[in-house]
């Protein structure tokens, strides 16, 4: 087995030889390899860097930190951002082998057992994230999911295993600023709290009103400076679009044929606001019944149903559970082996893990026909959709 520095060392060479073949790619095919929100990316960066707003740039909805961490692909390479990208992987798996490391000790390995923890926890990061196909690819092609995903983690990191619910919150702010979809964790972690963050003598509820005021004044500062600079137009582009986008470019989403049949008609924006209320309810449900031993799975399976049940749900929204997936791992091994059999309990995890990637591969096929062979299959592709969301459904489900 390879041993942690020799992991994280090729993990980083991987990315770099991907980036390197992206950028033959590009200049030697027509369909790119580059995703096209990097370039989305990289032309708000030249914008800021002339003194202009990034919403200059048609299509640029993101906060406009993201333009201002891209501004050395204009000074430097314009690969910069992709290997910045590639190095956040490697700090997020950083991340996450300290948290499973903290879990196995606190809760499930002896603590003598030092090789083994390090061992499981290693393998469990180099499946999910290190070399994980998905992960690579996502970073390489230029997408920023991954900086949302850093800050998460820094939010978990700050709270379990420093103790420092100060740094915590400002991080947890930070992630909900750079990105809304956090924000579903908030009731979670605030049980979390009140639950089983003990502390002789701290009040529970002060220690929840601080973490919530850091935490809001953090996203709040932030949205008030920006707004200060680049007015209204930032709140639109950056938050309130995304509550009543409409997105009618097929996507993996059981909404987008709806959306695509509606068109530009208001009931598809009354539709894409009724489109939270399932999705809602799902993920309160879920951090509701949050225990000690489980805040991370649960954070795992919030995440897994926001994203199957959003209106428009792509890959790179995947890399927001996958990031999360080696705690809900270490929790069925080490939790829910205990009442099952371990064949029979790998035989299942296997089972779901092919059946997950059978329906991404069964929409792509029908995506393709679409996109390259010019057939109408827009129905035959909502219907791999719906499949794609029965299959996530049954995840959910099994892991709860």
């Amino acid at each position: 087995m390879l041993n942690k520095k020799t992991s994280f060392l090729l993990a980083f060479l991987i990315r770099m030889i991907v980036v390197g073949y992206g950028w033959w790619h590009d200049r030697n095919f027509i369909v790119k390899y580059t995703d096209v929100d990097y370039q989305v990316f990289s032309d708000a960066a030249e914008f800021v860097s002339l003194g202009k707003s990034p919403y200059e740039r048609a299509t640029y909805r993101y906060t406009p930190l993201l333009s201002y961490f891209m501004l050395p692909n204009i000074y430097l390479h314009l690969d910069f951002g992709k290997i910045l990208f590639c190095l956040i992987d490697l700090l997020v798996g950083y991340i996450v082998l300290q948290l499973l490391d903290f879990i196995f000790l606190n809760y499930y390995v002896k603590k003598q057992d030092v090789e083994k923890i390090e061992n499981n926890s290693l393998l469990l990061v180099n499946l999910t994230i290190l070399f994980n196909p998905i992960i690579i690819n996502v970073s390489t092609r230029g997408n920023a999911d991954q900086i949302v995903v850093l800050f998460v983690l820094l939010t978990l990191y700050y709270s379990l295993i420093k103790k420092n619910l100060f740094l915590s919150a400002f991080w947890f702010g930070l992630s909900v600023h750079f990105k809304i979809y956090p924000i579903i964790y908030l009731p979670t972690l605030i049980v979390y709290l009140w639950c089983y963050d003990k502390k002789q003598g701290e009040n529970k509820w002060i220690k929840c009103f601080n973490y919530c005021l850091v935490s809001g004044m953090t996203c709040i500062l932030l949205i008030f400076v920006f707004y200060l600079i680049y007015g209204y137009e930032f709140l639109f582009e950056t938050y309130l679009y995304h509550l009543v986008r409409s997105d009618n470019r097929h996507n993996f989403s059981i909404y987008f044929y709806y959306l695509y049949l509606s068109g530009a008609l208001e009931k598809s924006t009354i539709m894409s606001i009724l489109a939270f209320l399932p999705q809602t309810l799902s993920w309160l449900c879920i951090g509701w019944n949050v225990k000690e031993i489980t805040l991370l799975h649960s954070l795992f399976l919030q995440t897994f149903v926001f994203v199957a049940f959003n209106k428009v749900c792509t890959v790179q929204y995947f890399v927001w559970y996958i990031a999360l997936f080696g705690f809900t791992l270490q929790h069925y091994f080490y939790q829910r082996m205990k009442d099952k059999s371990r064949k029979y309990a790998l035989i299942m995890l296997a089972f779901w893990v092919i059946l997950w990637f059978l329906g991404q591969a069964i929409w792509l096929s029908t995506a393709y026909r679409l996109e390259f062979l010019g057939e109408n299959t827009f129905f035959s592709l909502w219907m791999a959709s719906v499949l794609f969301f029965t299959i996530n459904s049954g995840i959910v489900l099994y892991f709860m």
